[in-house]
């Protein structure tokens, strides 16, 4: 999913035992945060940000379908007008 600037940024699903999760979340946050380190002190939130599913909200698939859609432009949709855009 991009930023407003077009920036990407990324919204991964990872599925693992639960006995891996802590050393998984870990290297992930590393990499997250590598670039930026200095600049982020201890506060990584802006570069990764890790959460457990939670039943009550949604199931993965709703979670993924989200972003998918929220990025759906209809750009090789030829001939057609967007009622929003007017393109």
């Amino acid at each position: 999913e991009p930023h407003h600037d077009g920036t990407v940024h990324w919204h991964l699903l990872c599925f693992m035992r639960k006995k891996d999760r802590r050393a998984i979340t870990a290297l992930l946050r590393k990499f997250a945060i590598r670039e930026d380190r200095e600049e982020l002190g201890n506060n990584t939130g802006p570069r990764f940000k890790s959460e457990l599913i939670n039943p009550r909200k949604g199931t993965p698939t709703s979670y993924i379908a989200k972003y998918i859609s929220k990025n759906i432009d209809g750009r090789c949709l030829a001939g057609e007008i967007s009622k929003e855009t007017g393109r």
